[in-house]
């Protein structure tokens, strides 16, 4: 899965294309997330259409780099 990030003018944010949270993301597409969300920190991902168990999938995996797991 390829993603792009396209930053927002105001300084900090950003929009990311091309990033699907219903599926279990490799390890190179969680680390380009990671790598946006540790630069941006505010991200908009647009059309994200996954059930509780995917959500929950994600925060897991997503709470490592809070925590660095």
């Amino acid at each position: 899965m390829s993603i792009t990030v396209h930053p927002f003018s105001i300084g900090f944010g950003a929009e990311i294309r091309g990033l699907d949270l219903s599926k279990p993301l490799d390890r190179p597409t969680f680390e380009a997330w990671r790598d946006a969300w540790e630069t941006h920190r505010v991200l908009v991902l647009h059309d994200q259409f996954f059930t509780d168990q995917q959500h929950v999938a994600f925060s897991r995996r997503k709470h490592c780099v809070f925590e660095r797991c």
